[in-house]
């Protein structure tokens, strides 16, 4: 942590930082001043883990195993630090090769943050609205595996109070994606429309919003039979986010060719199928994503 503050400061002089998001190249020019309140942020932070961790030194194993010196002359003297202190204890790492090598090759069992959230919320030691918070936290850093549930949804829409909808937002892009399960990303995009609809706590203006954000999700990857996936979701909504949906396609000017032929190929044996699966999922899996 302290060398990484370290590259961060960049003294009296400016910054500059180059990134990557929403497929484009973004830079950001930093000005002495925003170094300096960046690092207090930073330093604040350190101080967090500080006061909640304890700091514990590494003790490296007398023998270390052939594949153990490649990856520290491959990936740096620190790389296995966390295994070799983990022991016996729980791993905690976002990082899934990580966690998968250090079981293999040392035994040390390893789990990723939202696990754990998950388990402190059951247990009573946060709130659904805090668990909410949490998830958002994690679509905004983008951490690659992700579960939401229906009701996780919902929360996260009745607490945002960005416009327009950028929390729900930053979470719902992860529906639709090209490694998406569909069957479970319109089972849960079924009922959160339907929530959205239903929820005296949501404004119906924010609702609309919402149910946006979830239908563009669905169909962003074009190479799918998007037309398909709209026509099972409509199949169970309810009267009011159905038209809704029905004025969101018109307002799109999405072909209507597509949406009436994949109506029809619901009608068939593996259309039956196909919305089978979809509410069975529902049913199932109390209508959660993993992504």
């Amino acid at each position: 942590i302290r060398a990484l503050r370290n590259r961060l400061d960049s003294g009296d002089r400016e910054s500059l930082t180059m990134g990557y998001a929403d497929g484009q190249f973004t830079r950001q020019i930093r000005s002495p001043e925003d170094v300096a309140a960046f690092l207090r942020a930073f330093d604040e932070q350190v101080e967090k883990i500080l006061g909640a961790c304890e700091i514990a030194p590494v003790d490296a194993p007398d023998q270390i195993s052939p594949l153990d010196t490649l990856l520290l002359k491959t990936f740096g003297p620190h790389v296995l630090d966390a295994a070799y202190l983990a022991g016996d204890t729980l791993l905690v790492s976002e990082d899934q090769y990580f966690r998968s090598t250090v079981a293999q090759t040392h035994g040390v069992r390893g789990v990723w943050l939202q696990p754990i959230f998950l388990r402190a919320r059951h247990d009573g030691l946060i709130t659904r609205q805090d668990y909410a918070r949490l998830v958002v936290g994690l679509a905004w850093r983008r951490h690659e595996h992700l579960s939401v549930d229906a009701s996780t949804f919902l929360e996260i829409a009745r607490l945002d109070t960005t416009d327009p909808l950028s929390d729900f937002g930053a979470v719902v892009r992860n529906m639709g994606g090209p490694n998406a399960n569909m069957i479970s990303h319109v089972s849960v995009a079924t009922a959160v429309l339907n929530g959205l609809w239903s929820d005296p706590g949501i404004p119906s203006l924010k609702a609309m919003r919402a149910s946006s954000l979830v239908l563009e999700a669905l169909i962003k990857d074009r190479n799918r039979p998007w037309a398909g996936w709209i026509a099972a979701l409509r199949l169970d909504l309810s009267p009011d986010p159905a038209a809704y949906v029905e004025g969101w396609i018109r307002g799109r000017f999405l072909p209507r060719q597509p949406l009436r032929d994949a109506d029809l190929a619901l009608q068939s044996l593996e259309g039956v199928r196909l919305r089978a699966a979809i509410r069975g999922y529902g049913l199932v899996e109390r209508h959660r994503f993993d992504v």
